[in-house]
């Protein structure tokens, strides 16, 4: 899939900060995230960017057949502003060349809001929200800074977003460790009726950011095997769904051809590949 040369989808993720409004032990950012946030100089830069790709390919003749756009943080809902003008400013355009465009966006949903809510219902962002096992579990990992925990809070707006008829816009991932991972046919249990689209994720070690949590981390060579005789199993079973390749079922987009994160300061990685 990485490789593949018959796959036209143009990706672009915008990190329109590193701030986040929670204190997660395992973060991959570490505690001390940058507070910075985008500039609208600098996001109309972003926007010129991505049209000038797309003008190119099309005058190169690419074939761009689907644009995928998605937000990372940071926690991304601390700027709906931001969400909303670039959500106009990408629609526009992939109108411009008559594209379809997508919109995705992980997010921690603790929070949300009316005007938040349109702006998901109105360019049918697709949502990922993250649990970390139960209620016990997740309310250990996943907390505010001083140290709250989230569970609740979390299932109090996926409610809100499903009265709003967006479940089907709602996808959960379920992070797996050594200590919750005992827990995780419990979780999906406690979890189905939010979402029709449930996996796992595997937390890991990044040394320096997360030292106090690694010791907890799934080894990758392990996570496999895990996936194929443990987790897919609860998944068939609980969800009727089939098993997963990669834990989502394509290997991460910073990877894979064609696909562009730009952050705050518009730090840029692109990954090209070639056989």
């Amino acid at each position: 899939m990485r490789f593949n040369i018959d796959s036209k989808t143009l990706v672009l993720t915008l990190i329109p900060s590193y701030t986040c409004n929670l204190a997660c032990a395992y973060c991959l950012q570490g505690k001390d995230k940058i507070k910075n946030i985008i500039t609208n100089e600098n996001l109309q830069k972003v926007l010129k960017f991505f049209k000038k790709k797309i003008k190119t390919d099309f005058a190169e003749e690419k074939i761009i057949n689907k644009i995928v756009v998605r937000f990372y943080g940071g926690e991304p809902l601390l700027h709906k502003h931001i969400l909303q003008k670039f959500c106009e400013e990408t629609y526009g355009i992939a109108l411009k060349y008559k594209l379809p465009i997508i919109y995705q966006m992980p997010m921690n949903l603790t929070i949300l809001d009316d005007d938040l809510i349109k702006i998901i219902k109105k360019y049918k962002i697709s949502i990922q929200v993250t649990i970390d096992g139960t209620k016990n579990s997740h309310d250990a990992r996943r907390i505010t800074k001083d140290g709250k925990g989230t569970y609740d809070l979390i299932i109090e707006n996926l409610i809100k977003i499903i009265n709003a008829g967006l479940k089907k816009n709602i996808t959960i991932r379920i992070n797996i460790d050594e200590k919750n991972i005992i827990d995780a046919e419990q979780c999906l249990t406690n979890l189905r009726s939010y979402s029709d689209d449930i996996y796992f994720g595997l937390l890991t070690s990044y040394v320096g950011l997360n030292d106090e949590y690694s010791s907890l981390c799934i080894e990758c060579d392990k996570y496999s095997d895990i996936m194929t005789n443990n987790l897919n199993t609860l998944i068939v079973k609980n969800l009727n769904e089939p098993p997963m390749m990669f834990g989502k079922g394509s290997p991460c987009s910073l990877c894979s051809e064609n696909k562009f994160f730009i952050d705050d300061t518009l730090n840029v990685i692109v990954v090209r590949l070639s056989c």
